[in-house]
């Protein structure tokens, strides 16, 4: 059985995060569990970005190397003083940031990094500008058969670099300067939550293990003469990318048949709620079968 495990030091964003993408992850592992925790059962290992450094003791970074040295994947992003202690690559960290990090305010925007080794499986799943934000610094290699996928557009460092067949068990080491969990659990950066969107799938797809995700119904409660609460133009974006399907329910159509269509059901803010409470009998009854209800606004009934 293909398993992936999923490492956080216990910031909100990065349990956020998990949340998030919980359907790709088999395991979510508190950092200071991991000495009792056996890595051997995973075929890969994701460490949330910037991990506190305390976290990492002496004998949870030999567990990590024992790891990959036994035929593990281990995805690190932005693992503090890596160069020090995982030494079963030739990985060296150099401390140059992003130039200008408002550079996406600009009149003609430009990031200086670039994709390398384009028909990667990794850049062929995940998108160019999703890549795009910032990064905490750069990394260098003579291992000739290390793999980047972006670098910076000068090509003196790499913001992506990919270790393969490590030791005689053949074990992986990603590594990255890319942050995308904490920006995308505080909701700060739309360009992290497409890298997660993009690179949970790939992760699932190099090791081999098959996404069973259910499809769901959001059913979206109109009431109220605006437009734009109607029918809000930026939802079904929201839902479509995660095998959602969006429906819009006028409130007076609210019954026991058609909540039996859907999985959730969405009350926005602007609502009839003198209305709403004759169907409440309705909607208790979804509740108790295992439906969830999403109710915005101030409850004035």
């Amino acid at each position: 059985m293909t398993r992936i495990a999923y490492i956080t030091w216990g910031r909100s964003s990065q349990i956020i995060s998990y949340y998030d993408f919980a359907e790709y992850i088999d395991q979510c592992i508190y950092a200071p569990h991991l000495p009792t925790v056996d890595l051997s059962a995973f075929d890969a290992v994701v460490i949330a970005d910037t991990i506190d450094p305390i976290c990492l003791t002496d004998s949870v970074k030999k567990q990590i190397v024992q790891y990959v040295l036994q035929g593990g994947f281990l995805i690190g992003f932005c693992l503090p003083q890596i160069s020090e202690w995982l030494d079963v690559i030739d990985i060296h960290q150099h401390n140059i940031g992003t130039k200008d990090w408002l550079w996406w305010t600009k009149p003609n925007p430009y990031l200086e990094i670039k994709c390398v080794n384009q028909d990667s499986s990794f850049n062929q799943k995940i998108k160019y500008e999703n890549m795009c934000w910032h990064w905490k610094e750069v990394y260098t290699t003579s291992d000739a058969n290390a793999v980047s996928y972006l670098n910076l557009d000068d090509d003196t460092g790499s913001l992506v670099l990919d270790f393969k067949n490590i030791g005689e068990n053949a074990g992986r080491i990603l590594v990255s300067s890319l942050d995308p969990h904490g920006h995308n659990g505080e909701r700060f950066m739309p360009a992290t939550t497409g890298f997660l969107r993009e690179f949970y799938p790939w992760l699932n797809q190099e090791v081999g293990r098959k996404i069973s995700v259910p499809n769901f119904t959001v059913a979206y409660v109109q009431s109220g003469p605006h437009g734009g609460e109607r029918k809000p133009e930026f939802l079904e974006d929201t839902i479509t990318p995660v095998r959602g399907t969006l429906k819009y329910l006028p409130l007076q159509d609210i019954s026991a048949d058609t909540l039996q269509q859907i999985d959730i059901l969405y009350i926005p803010s602007i609502t009839d709620q003198i209305a709403l409470k004759t169907k409440s009998q309705h909607i208790m009854d979804f509740l108790n079968n295992n439906g969830q209800v999403i109710a915005c606004g101030e409850n004035a009934v």
